[in-house]
C-alpha cells in the first residue's frame, strides 16, 4: 500500500538522520526515527525504509560535497 509521497524538505530531514546513525540503527524502533517520524508525520517504518534506500546512493554523495 503506497502512502503519500515525500516532499523535498522531509527527504533532507532524514538524510540528516541517515547520517547520525549507523546501518544497524535503520529500524523501526530506533528512538531517534521514532522522534523524527513523529515530526515528519510518517510512520517510523516508513522513515526506516527510506534510509535503507539511501544506502545504495552513499558512495557518490561525498563526491557532490567537495568544493
Amino acid at each position: 500500500m503506497a502512502g503519500r509521497k515525500w516532499i523535498e524538505s522531509e527527504l533532507l530531514v532524514a538524510l540528516k538522520v541517515y547520517f547520525e546513525l549507523e546501518f544497524g540503527q535503520f529500524h523501526q524502533y530506533q528512538p531517534r526515527i521514532i522522534e523524527v517520524s513523529k515530526f515528519l508525520d510518517q510512520t517510523s517504518g516508513s522513515l526506516a525504509m527510506k534510509l535503507c534506500n539511501f544506502a545504495p546512493k552513499t558512495p557518490v554523495l561525498p563526491i557532490l560535497f567537495i568544493s
